[in-house]
């Protein structure tokens, strides 16, 4: 049984996400199911779950079933990882910023996680942190706010 949630947080490049797809091999299980959690919205959520199962395809040669599931934003998230605490009801913690990924770390509810090519992966990116240093979480892509 799963006892721990993988984290990939959302607020560095997508290019970054892209260098660890070939390094996830393995990761998921033979049933070829893959749960996700996490404050993506909609019309994201569809393009990357389309994005793996184009990859997870191409790489194994079969079908991989995603749920998505987006409870709200990240401390609903966070909260819903907690209810689930030893018992989670997904694989991947996708979304959210540093400090979403940093309370799950804390609390025991995430492992670590280095995938290949990390090396490639600057520690901070323009002054935002993009990787934890313990290997408990990666960015995935950048999210810019402007009053212009």
């Amino acid at each position: 049984m799963r006892k721990h949630i993988l984290t990939i947080p959302m607020f560095t490049t997508l290019v970054a996400a892209l260098l660890f797809l070939p390094g996830f091999q393995g990761q998921t299980q033979a049933a070829d199911k893959l749960g996700w959690v996490g404050p993506v919205y909609k019309e994201l959520s569809a393009s990357l779950t389309k994005g793996f199962k184009d990859y997870y395809k191409k790489t194994y040669g079969k079908d991989v079933k995603i749920t998505f599931v987006r409870p709200g934003g990240w401390p609903v998230c966070v909260d819903k990882v907690r209810a689930w605490k030893g018992k989670p009801d997904a694989d991947i913690f996708l979304g959210a910023g540093a400090p979403a990924h940093e309370v799950l770390k804390q609390e025991g509810l995430i492992v670590p996680y280095q995938p290949k090519g990390w090396d490639k992966v600057p520690a901070a990116w323009h002054g935002m942190k993009v990787k934890d240093k313990d290997d408990y979480w990666t960015c995935f892509a950048p999210w810019i706010v402007t009053n212009l």
